[in-house]
């Protein structure tokens, strides 16, 4: 299932004001969910930091959309459709824990077409030679 890309992203962050540090909250997630897929939330913001260390905060999940009747919905051509949604969640810290390194999702390689008019270009030269002389 993938993120939600349509919405704007926020995202939370943490400041340290002795190390003069700033953190992404979502950088000290865990990388994978407990079924091995990816972890479905991205901590938009972070509303009270209690001083043992709780985090109160607001995430998105992206989710099957559903109708009024729970059924779920699809487009046109049958495909289902998702919604991102804000749910609250409290991120507990774990001590002696320490942050995964996740890796990137591959990039997708591409390769570069010219956008080139070549030898038609030249069939402009004229229009711009008259609109010198016009002007």
């Amino acid at each position: 299932m993938k993120k939600n890309t349509s919405s704007p992203k926020y995202e939370a962050f943490l400041y340290e004001v002795g190390a003069d540090k700033v953190t992404n909250i979502n950088d000290l997630l865990p990388c994978r969910s407990e079924d091995g897929g990816e972890f479905p939330y991205t901590i938009a913001e972070a509303t009270k930091i209690t001083d043992s260390g709780f985090i109160y905060a607001n995430a998105t999940k992206t989710v099957e959309r559903r109708d009024t009747l729970g059924q779920v919905m699809k487009d046109s051509d049958g495909d289902i459709e998702y919604e991102a949604v804000v749910v609250p969640v409290l991120l507990t810290p774990i001590a002696g824990g320490t942050i995964d390194e996740c890796t990137p999702p591959e990039a997708e390689e591409y390769e570069r077409q010219s956008a080139s008019f070549g030898f038609l270009s030249f069939l402009a030269l004229p229009l711009l030679w008259l609109r010198r002389r016009v002007s």
